[in-house]
C-alpha cells in the first residue's frame, strides 16, 4: 500500500531568509506565507487593524484582535529587522494573538543562550534556520496536537482549589499492620540475637532514629539498628590517618623562611624565562 501524502501545513514565515523559504516552499510540506519583519506579521495577522501604540501602561490592558487567519505555525528567525524574533513573540502574546498556533523560534546559531531565552519565554521551541523539513514538520503536528489539548487554568482558580490529603485505603492498613506484626513475632529471635551483639560489641544504644518524610509530606520517626560506633562522627581524627584519598601536605616554604618576614625568602626566587623566537 502507498503511503498517504502528508498533511501541507500552512506557515507564516517571519523573516528574510530565502534560502530557507525556498527549502520549506519547495519539500511539498508546507505553503508558505512570508512577512519581512514582525511589524508586517502583525499588521497581516490583524487584518490592518493593529494600532502600534493602543496599549495602556496604566492598567496593562492590551486590545485583543479578532483571529480570521487560518494558519498551522508560526516561524520566525531570531533576528529580523525592526524588532528580535523574541520581542515579536512578546508582542503577540501581549494581544493574545494565535496562542493556540505553535510559535517556532529560527536561529542561525545558538548564540547567547537562544534557546534557553525562547523556551522561558514560552516559545514552544527553537531550532536552526534550515531545519529538515520533515522533522520540522512531524514537530508542528505533536505541538499542535499538544495545545488542543491544554487547557490553563487560572492562577486564582488554582489558589482556591482544595487538594485532597492521600489517605490509605483501610484494606491496604489492615494488611500493612497484620503483615507488620506477624513479621515482628517471626523475626524476635533474630533481632534479639542482633540486640545482644550490638550491645556486646559496643557501649550505646542499639537502636539508630533518623527522620523520613512520608505520605502528605509529614516527617515520621525511622528506628533501624545502630550499625557504626555510638558518637561515631567524633572518632574521625583517630582514623584519618587510614584515609587512602588523603594527600601529602606539601610545605611551600622552607624552615628558614619560614622565620624571615612576609615576602622575604633565605634565597633569590628561581625565574623561567621563555624566549620566544620569530620565524
Amino acid at each position: 500500500m502507498e503511503e498517504a501524502p502528508a498533511k501541507r501545513l500552512k506557515i507564516l514565515y517571519v523573516g528574510t531568509d530565502q534560502t530557507t523559504i525556498d527549502q520549506y516552499q519547495e519539500s511539498g510540506l508546507f505553503d508558505v506565507i512570508t512577512m519581512p519583519n514582525g511589524l508586517a506579521a502583525i499588521y497581516w495577522l490583524t487584518d490592518n487593524t493593529f494600532r502600534l501604540f493602543d496599549f495602556d501602561k496604566d492598567t496593562g490592558i492590551a486590545p485583543v484582535y479578532e483571529e480570521t487567519k487560518e494558519i498551522d505555525a508560526i516561524l520566525c528567525e531570531s533576528r529580523i529587522p525592526g524588532m528580535k524574533g523574541l520581542d515579536f513573540y512578546q508582542k503577540i502574546k501581549l494581544h493574545k494573538l494565535y496562542l493556540k498556533v505553535p510559535f517556532i523560534l529560527l536561529a542561525i546559531f545558538y548564540e547567547d543562550n537562544i534557546k534557553e531565552e525562547a523556551l522561558d519565554a514560552g516559545i514552544d521551541d527553537c531550532y536552526k534556520q534550515g531545519y529538515y523539513p520533515q522533522r520540522l514538520h512531524s514537530r508542528i503536528l505533536f505541538l499542535q496536537k499538544l495545545k488542543a489539548e491544554y487547557v490553563p487554568k487560572p492562577i486564582e482558580a488554582m489558589i482556591d482549589q482544595n487538594l485532597d490529603a492521600f489517605k490509605t485505603p483501610f484494606l491496604k492498613r489492615i494488611f500493612d499492620i497484620v503483615v507488620a506484626l506477624f513479621s515482628l513475632v517471626f523475626l524476635s529471635p533474630i533481632m534479639i540475637l542482633t540486640i545482644l551483639a550490638i550491645r556486646l560489641e559496643s557501649k550505646g544504644k542499639v537502636y539508630y532514629l533518623s527522620k523520613r518524610v512520608g505520605a502528605n509530606y509529614k516527617i515520621f520517626d525511622f528506628y533501624k539498628f545502630r550499625s557504626m560506633y555510638f558518637d561515631a562522627d567524633k572518632r574521625l581524627k583517630d582514623v584519618a590517618h587510614m584515609n587512602q584519598y588523603m594527600t601529602d601536605t606539601v610545605e611551600e616554604k622552607c624552615a628558614a623562611c619560614e622565620k624571615l618576614p612576609e615576602g622575604e625568602f633565605c634565597s633569590p626566587p628561581v625565574v623561567e624565562t621563555i624566549t620566544v623566537r620569530g620565524k
